[in-house]
Order: C-alpha cells, then sequence, then structure tokens
C-alpha cells in the first residue's frame, strides 16, 4: 500500500514539474480557496456564533410563537401581543 503510495506522488510531483502554469493556477485556486474559506469563517464567527457584548441578559432571550386557535398555523406575535403576555 505505501509502495502504491509512494508512486502516485512521484507520478503527480512528474507531471506538476512538466506543466508549471497548470501547477501555479492549481496552487493560486487552492490558496484562494483556503483564503475565502478562512475569511467567511472569521466574519461568521463574529457575527452569529459569538454573543453580542454588552447585552444584559443575552442568555435569557426568548421567542414568542402564536398559533391560530383552530390549530391551522402560527400567526405573527405583535408588540402589543408581547405586553399582553408579560403583563401576565
Amino acid at each position: 500500500m505505501c509502495n502504491v503510495l509512494g508512486q502516485d506522488v512521484r507520478y503527480a510531483a512528474r507531471t506538476l514539474r512538466k506543466n508549471p502554469v497548470f501547477t501555479l493556477v492549481a496552487v493560486a485556486v487552492v490558496a484562494l480557496g483556503a483564503g475565502a474559506v478562512s475569511t467567511i469563517f472569521s466574519v461568521a464567527n463574529s457575527i452569529v456564533l459569538r454573543p453580542v457584548p454588552g447585552v444584559a441578559g443575552a442568555n435569557t432571550v426568548v421567542s414568542i410563537d402564536r398559533t391560530h386557535p383552530n390549530g391551522s398555523g402560527s400567526l405573527s406575535a405583535s408588540y402589543a401581543y408581547y405586553v399582553d403576555v408579560a403583563a401576565h
């Protein structure tokens, strides 16, 4: 198994040496892809994954959902509905 892997690596190195333009393009595409993934993760991490600093009680944020009286679907919850629920 290791012998086959070594042969494959040598063949890949020979092929890449024969076509330097292809090698340059392939390396550039991989580098740009890695950079793009890293950038997207950094942005998503700072916006979505980390909690917002300075927000008191960020772990107590809740969602209010309403259902139609006959159970057919959901209704939007307005601020007035929130105030009514909070009063009770």
